[in-house]
Formats: structure tokens, sequence, C-alpha cells
């Protein structure tokens, strides 16, 4: 079930930039003590607004990052967002750069086990002057 509603995120992150305006996806994860999970956030174009609503049973650290930072985990160079959710938290980035992103759920510091009740959704911005949702290119 894990399985599905991660494909079906991945899924929906997908398809933004071709087919739609807006996503959104809801799912539950049980964090146990001592470890994170991350949650992949596929192919966001440039310049969407991502919307994140948590609400755990137990306080734990979330992250957004990139997959460098991702790789290097936890000694990152540069968040997007970093924050400790004691029982709620909303943010909002937007996605500097075209890539996949993560979430990092981070229980690492814990005694005690947290489920996270997690609402991502994500939305092109209207038009924006000077706002190219597409990677800048480069002639050598």
């Amino acid at each position: 079930m894990k399985r599905s509603l991660l494909a079906l995120v991945c899924t929906l992150f997908s398809a933004l930039p071709a087919l739609a305006l807006a996503a959104e996806a809801q799912m539950t994860v049980d964090l146990p003590p001592g470890i994170h999970k991350s949650l992949r956030l596929k192919n966001l174009p440039r310049g969407v607004v991502v919307s994140i609503t948590l609400e755990c049973s137990q306080p734990f650290t979330v992250s957004v990052l990139g997959g460098a930072d991702l790789r290097r985990y936890p000694d990152t160079r540069e968040s997007l967002f970093s924050a400790t959710v004691e029982q709620r938290l909303s943010f909002v980035v937007t996605i500097p750069v075209s890539a996949d992103y993560y979430v990092v759920f981070d229980n690492r510091k814990a005694a005690a086990a947290t489920r996270v009740k997690i609402d991502v959704k994500a939305q092109r911005p209207s038009t924006t002057p000077g706002l190219d949702p597409k990677p800048p290119t480069h002639s050598f």
C-alpha cells in the first residue's frame, strides 16, 4: 500500500509539467525512531509552488532537499526548507530549478515512533513576467 501511494505521488507530480496546473496527494507514513525516510517529488519544473501540510503524533524534523543534498544527508549544504514539526506544520516552497526534490522525514533523534499525515499540493504559478518554467540553456 505504501509503495502504491508513493507511486501515485510520483505519477501526479511527474505529470504536472505536461498536463495540469496543479496536483495533490495525501498519505500517512509511520516513522519508527532512529531512522529517516524520504518522499520523492519527481520532475518538478522551475517556478512550481509546493505547499506541504504535516500532522504528527510525536515531534520530528522535516526538510525539503535537492538530489545532491539527499545523497549527503544529514550533512546537507542547502535545503529549501527545514524545521521541527511539533504537532502540525504548513509551509510553502518555490522550486528554483527543474529537478527531482525530496521531502525528508527525520526521526533519528527520537525515542518514539510517530505517525505523519502528509498533504502535498503543487501548482504552477500564474504567468509571472521574467519567470520561465524551462531551465536556462547555455551556449559555450
